[in-house]
């Protein structure tokens, strides 16, 4: 498209796009227009305080990851689940692959089986995990 027919002159796109990602104090936004994150960024100064510390690499335990050929954005948690394995004394478990082998059926049968008589303390270890 001819950047005289763009609405954001660094934005490729017909359209300028802004995806704002909030959780408690942590806030994160993807779009394809530098000049929009910019005058976003103007806009939320104007009532509390904001910074711009550049491409996006963590943000609540997911690693976020750039091609630089597609642009495409890829996500993970791999660390985070290897710390909780690590912290329940699972980091030696073997993964099933996903979707399941249908022998797994009777395992995951049993399994959701209601449990009499729970332990509170084992609920809470449950809830943690």
């Amino acid at each position: 498209m001819p950047s005289t027919n763009r609405i954001d002159s660094d934005c490729p796109y017909p359209i300028s796009i802004l995806i704002v990602c909030s959780y408690v104090d942590d806030n994160l936004i993807f779009t394809n227009s530098n000049v929009l994150a910019k005058e976003f960024e103007a806009h939320c100064n104007t009532r509390l305080k904001m910074t711009s510390e550049g491409p996006v690499n963590w943000y609540l335990s997911v690693k976020y990851d750039r091609c630089p050929l597609t642009g495409a954005v890829s996500a993970n948690q791999e660390l985070y689940i290897n710390k909780i394995l690590q912290r329940w004394g699972m980091s030696e478990c073997h993964p099933l692959p996903t979707p399941f082998p249908a022998k797994a059926d009777d395992v995951i049968t049993a399994l959701a089986e209601p449990i009499l008589n729970q332990d509170p303390r084992i609920i809470k270890e449950f809830q943690e995990l």
